[in-house]
């Protein structure tokens, strides 16, 4: 008996990893390998991080199981960039046809400019779309969603299009309050976690020093990594048996050392700088808990892993953080809140072990891990008429 072939979706990110920048929207890849093994998978993306000697190509590869089209364009010149990002685009869908053969669904990951290609793939050859939505700038707390232009764009190509979705209801709830709206219901399609990699986490309840760990894009404005160090310096004014790791990097990297040095906390603050997926894995593996003090989020994917590693996990409890982090595998506090975030920190110092990783763990991947997450996925794309 012949199986029937693998739908073929072509994914159209927004953001996408890249030699420039190999974090920048890494969890789209890890929604393309998830469903490689059910979909012919591919991702054509503009790399919008290119920089000088990348002014014109088009690369293609097998990745993880699916197939990567990328195009490089850089330009200094803004109009530029606008048309070296179409022409590419319609280039690049020329060779996905071609190579791999027509896409049954465009998944747009990340709105607007993408949309409008689907859009346009959508008009000329009859192809449906959906759209999942990562992007904070809709939240109350951000307010960057701004231009009638965009706004007008953006409410079109989402009522055009056959399906809508984000990573947390928070967002969803977010993106319809700006008019983002659509026939059927939102679907929450939560980021996906590779829990061959992030797994349980060591049995180190006996040591001295307590390690505790964050991973951050050290953007201070969202994640609130000053306000996190103010509260740090508190809890040393009591105690020292303990240790936190300040993993990645970013445009306030050098600012945030520095505000770690005023405050006198470099005996206790590691910061080992951009670090790969692997090294994220191990370093929440020998860790006790995970913090993080942001003033918003639409999902965080690193509480996601942490939690697959079986990390309670102590938090603000802003946007969706509240629905990943309860009682059962953590700790809120609320926003710009010093001192309840210090004395948090003191009690989970002594309270972490109270908490169950395997329980922890086991609850997440009932969210995260590949197969809870395809599931959410199939679904989405089952109610396309």
């Amino acid at each position: 008996m012949v199986s029937e072939p693998k739908k073929h979706i072509l994914l159209l990110p927004a953001w996408y990893p890249s030699e420039e920048d190999p974090m920048f929207g890494l969890f789209v890849q890890n929604y393309a390998a998830m469903l490689s093994s059910e979909y012919l998978v591919t991702v054509l993306f503009y790399n919008s991080k290119a920089t000088k000697g990348r002014e014109k190509s088009i690369n293609i590869q097998s990745h993880r199981g699916f197939n990567e089209i990328g195009i490089h364009y850089y330009s200094s010149n803004k109009f530029l960039r606008i048309i070296g990002l179409f022409t590419g685009m319609h280039k690049a869908y020329k060779i996905v046809r071609k190579r791999f053969g027509k896409p049954d669904l465009v998944h747009v990951q990340i709105l607007t400019r993408m949309a409008v290609f689907a859009r346009i793939i959508n008009i000329r050859f009859g192809i449906p779309y959906v759209i999942t939505e990562h992007w904070s700038r809709y939240l109350p707390e951000h307010k960057s969603y701004k231009g009638w232009l965009r706004k007008k764009i953006t409410k079109r190509v989402c009522r055009k299009s056959n399906g809508m979705s984000a990573v947390s209801q928070y967002l969803a709830n977010a993106m319809q309050n700006e008019g983002l709206r659509h026939a059927q219901p939102y679907h929450i399609l939560y980021n996906v976690v590779d829990t061959d990699l992030f797994k349980l986490k060591h049995n180190i309840s006996d040591r001295r020093i307590k390690q505790v760990i964050h991973v951050s894009c050290f953007e201070n404005k969202s994640k609130n990594l000053t306000g996190m160090l103010d509260a740090l310096a508190l809890v040393k004014e009591k105690r020292s048996d303990f240790k936190l790791v300040l993993a990645g990097t970013g445009d306030d990297f050098d600012m945030i050392c520095q505000y770690a040095e005023d405050l006198k906390l470099l005996d206790c603050v590691e910061f080992p700088g951009l670090i790969s997926a692997e090294e994220v894995a191990n370093y929440m593996r020998e860790s006790d808990f995970y913090i993080q003090s942001s003033h918003y989020e639409t999902l965080s994917v690193v509480i996601a892993e942490a939690l697959c590693c079986g990390l309670p996990v102590l938090s603000t409890a802003v946007g969706a953080i509240p629905e990943i982090v309860d009682e059962t595998n953590g700790m809120l506090v609320p926003d710009n809140a010093t001192k309840e975030l210090a004395a948090a920190f003191d009690l989970m110092l002594d309270s972490y072990i109270g908490y169950s990783a395997e329980k922890i763990r086991e609850n997440a991947l009932k969210k995260f891990s590949a197969e809870a997450v395809r599931t959410r996925f199939n679904n989405f794309y089952n109610q396309i008429q």
